[in-house]
């Protein structure tokens, strides 16, 4: 647990961010509908049915960015935790472990 008073607020701030978010997206997703209502029916309209379909495509695209933001908050914000790893190139302990082996001998 944190000893400061930053962080909790730092979280608070997060969970606002995601919150005001996915408001963002609920009217983007109540205007989408709408726009495929239209969509339907305005074909044959000089090319207003084939507008709202490639508006409603961008729509689609930008709710699709808000949520990965949405989820990737946290993580930009707070930051994540130090994982450390290791790896260990096998063909170069091979080659240290000949040439031990090789001055180890006589």
């Amino acid at each position: 647990m944190s000893d400061t008073r930053t962080g909790p607020l730092v979280q608070k701030l997060v969970d606002a961010l995601q919150e005001d978010i996915g408001e963002v997206i609920g009217f983007l997703r109540k205007g989408r509908d709408q726009m495929k209502l239209l969509e339907a029916e305005t074909k044959g309209v000089n090319g207003t049915s084939a507008f709202l379909k490639s508006k409603g495509n961008e729509l689609d695209k930008m709710i699709e960015d808000l949520e990965d933001e949405a989820q990737a908050a946290e993580k930009k914000m707070l930051g994540t935790p130090l994982v450390i790893t290791s790896t260990v190139d096998k063909t170069h302990v091979e080659r240290v472990a000949r040439a031990k082996a090789a001055e180890a001998q006589p």
